[in-house]
């Protein structure tokens, strides 16, 4: 598959519970992009600086750290996003009630610039962004 084939799109990770095999959630969120990247079904292009941000809304739960990776692929949004899914439901993630701790997150932020049938999330909301500037070129 071509580079020129590809579209940048953008993914937005995020831990802030220890995993049982990967560690911390630094290295949690190391793990999931190898994870990611396996099979050359998605390039990882560039990685934001981990960052820790607390909790939203505020709670006792601990900080998260998160980053933004610029991906590239030929899967379309829709397999995209399963494929996300598929790599939370490997390290573990349980979906139980907004906003709750987690192993792991990981939202499709932008894909080519398509906005999806519910509308933008959160981090169009006023969340934070991560400008191009700020990502590092990756060597995965």
């Amino acid at each position: 598959m071509g580079s020129a084939e590809r579209s940048a799109i953008f993914i937005a990770l995020g831990s802030n519970l220890e995993h049982p095999i990967h560690g911390p959630p630094r290295r949690v969120l190391e793990a999931v992009l190898e994870e990611l990247a396996r099979g050359d079904v998605v390039i990882i292009r560039r990685i934001s600086p981990w960052y820790r941000t607390a909790p939203v809304p505020a709670s006792d739960q601990p900080w998260y750290v998160n980053g933004v990776a610029e991906v590239a692929t030929d899967l379309t949004a829709d397999a995209l996003l399963m494929r996300l899914h598929e790599v939370e439901d490997a390290f573990g993630r349980v979906r139980t009630v907004p906003n709750a701790a987690r192993l792991i997150d990981l939202d499709l932020v932008d894909f080519h610039g398509e906005i999806a049938a519910g509308g933008p999330g959160r981090a169009a909301e006023g969340g934070g962004g991560v400008g191009d500037d700020s990502l590092v070129d990756s060597d995965h």
